[in-house]
């Protein structure tokens, strides 16, 4: 649910978002691959709840340093606020996600 809501709130993003910001280039920024990472992470069936989560943690945290990295190097302010927002909206998911796990925790 967490990431669909993610890939909904991107995808209405790019419908709405004027051409001259996604059609800007970066240079010097090393984009890690981020679907070879989670194919070739594997969950052992005796995975336990906090090393899932550590796990989700440490990918989204890769993605949201990305976004600022690219953010810092944007060539306007308009691109680097678009961007920032992202940031924050995935941060705030990210919490939202810990304190349900933690309350799914309490049950």
């Amino acid at each position: 649910q967490h990431e669909r809501h993610i890939y909904e709130t991107l995808e209405s993003y790019i419908e709405d978002a004027p051409s001259r910001i996604l059609n800007t280039w970066y240079k010097d920024i090393t984009f890690e691959d981020f679907s070879k990472r989670c194919i070739e992470t594997s969950l052992p069936a005796n995975m336990k709840e906090d090393e899932v989560l550590e796990l989700h943690l440490d990918l989204e945290n890769r993605l949201i340093a990305l976004l600022e990295k690219t953010a810092i190097s944007s060539p306007t302010d308009e691109i680097k606020s678009a961007l920032m927002d992202l940031v924050r909206v995935a941060q705030t998911q990210q919490k939202r996600l810990v304190h349900s796990t933690i309350r799914m925790d309490d049950i």
